[in-house]
């Protein structure tokens, strides 16, 4: 009987073996079929990129689509009261230069003297926007007239000059001058997209119609 058992036993644990080494064929690397192109590490660094390129395209696009959609309203509002802004010649001989934070800093404390001045400046904007207008007495003229129906003006917040500790300042856009500014090139500042706009402008200073903020009305985009 013992004898009977063991032989049974010796061919089970042969039929384990044989299992075992079909089992291990089965894992050799040389019988595996080979990944599908759309598997393989060079298909999906591809993917990343592609995924990158579609990204970076619709945000322009989206910014572009922006501007000129706030910029199209505000013209359609304008016209539709009847009161179209006319945008003011700059004068010969007259155009003050604020490229630096220094000069930005002297327009500033010029006071109301330096208010109604052009001034020739390179500022950084984001997208055009729509920005509430105080009614004040003795409301800057420009502002008044670029107003629509429900007290606003087409405006986007900007940066002036490049320098880390540029001050934020609000560009007012005319409807004429919208399709100019959204054509301006987009440039990287501090992980911030925005509008590289050199341009003459007429300084508003430290506006109390735009809640203390300091600004100025585009008069021209130098391409």
């Amino acid at each position: 009987m013992r004898e009977s058992t063991d032989h049974e036993d010796g061919g089970r644990s042969g039929d384990r073996r044989s299992g075992d080494r079909r089992r291990s064929d089965r894992r050799r690397e040389d019988r595996r079929t080979p990944a599908p192109l759309w598997r393989r590490p060079a298909a999906f660094v591809a993917y990343g990129a592609t995924g990158a390129l579609v990204a970076v395209l619709l945000l322009r696009l989206g910014v572009d689509s922006a501007d000129e959609t706030v910029a199209a309203a505000a013209t359609s509002t304008r016209v539709a009261a009847g009161e179209p802004y006319t945008v003011p010649e700059v004068p010969d001989g007259s155009v003050r230069d604020a490229r630096t934070l220094a000069e930005f800093e002297a327009l500033i404390a010029g006071g109301d003297r330096a208010v109604g001045q052009v001034v020739r400046a390179e500022i950084f904007c984001g997208s055009i926007g729509a920005l509430a207008v105080r009614e004040i007495e003795g409301m800057n003229p420009a502002l008044g007239a670029l107003a629509d129906a429900d007290g606003r003006v087409a405006a986007a917040e900007c940066r002036w000059s490049r320098e880390a500790r540029a001050s934020n300042f609000v560009l007012v856009v005319p409807p004429a001058l919208a399709e100019d500014f959204a054509s301006a090139p987009l440039v990287e500042i501090n992980f911030v997209r925005r509008r590289r706009i050199p341009a003459h402008l007429v300084w508003l200073g430290r506006s109390e119609a735009l809640a203390l903020r300091y600004a100025g009305v585009l008069q021209e985009v130098l391409l």
